[in-house]
């Protein structure tokens, strides 16, 4: 039971604290500090509220740690998830563009059994050797690929089967 362990980086993740942190002053700042009009204080505690949950999401991810073992893969952390690869009914790897081109963004791979999800974005260390290992395991459980995933799979040099073709890298 041979486990690889991923993890986000502190560089990525300082980058969304400072995010997060330079969004709460600037939303939450103006409701604390000045005396907005009521629809402009709704407005920008809404949005401060968005900066918070932003910022505990990047908590959760500081202390979460993705482990693949040949049984299964798990989360490791506050909010801790594991599930055998035997009950994992789905794994998906979309890409979520930026811009006209689509030429930048980030991939999300997720795995679901039927009451858990686990999700993991490209800016985790190591990504495409853990959506690797996920993409074999799939393979070799069985677990079906929808062609999304097969196509951006094959973008990352993956090859795996999924849907009416074989994607090779």
């Amino acid at each position: 039971m041979n486990a690889n362990q991923y993890r986000y980086s502190g560089t990525v993740l300082s980058k969304d604290y400072l995010r997060a942190g330079v969004g709460l002053v600037a939303t939450a700042g103006p409701v604390i500090w000045l005396d907005p009009l009521p629809t402009v204080a709704m407005v920008l505690t809404g949005l401060a509220v968005l900066f918070g949950v932003f910022a505990a999401r990047t908590g959760l991810r500081q202390f979460t740690a993705i482990e693949i073992t040949s049984d299964g893969i798990a989360a490791r952390g506050p909010l801790s998830c594991h599930m055998q690869w035997h009950d994992v009914r789905r794994v998906r790897l979309d890409y979520f563009s930026i811009g006209r081109e689509g030429r930048r963004g980030w991939m999300q791979l997720k795995v679901s059994s039927r009451f858990r999800h686990i999700r993991v974005d490209s800016t985790i260390d190591d990504f495409n050797q853990l959506a690797a290992k996920i993409a074999e395991m799939a393979q070799q459980y069985g677990i079906p690929l929808p062609e999304t995933a097969v196509a951006n799979f094959h973008a990352l040099g993956i090859a795996v089967a999924g849907g009416d073709r074989e994607v090779a890298a």
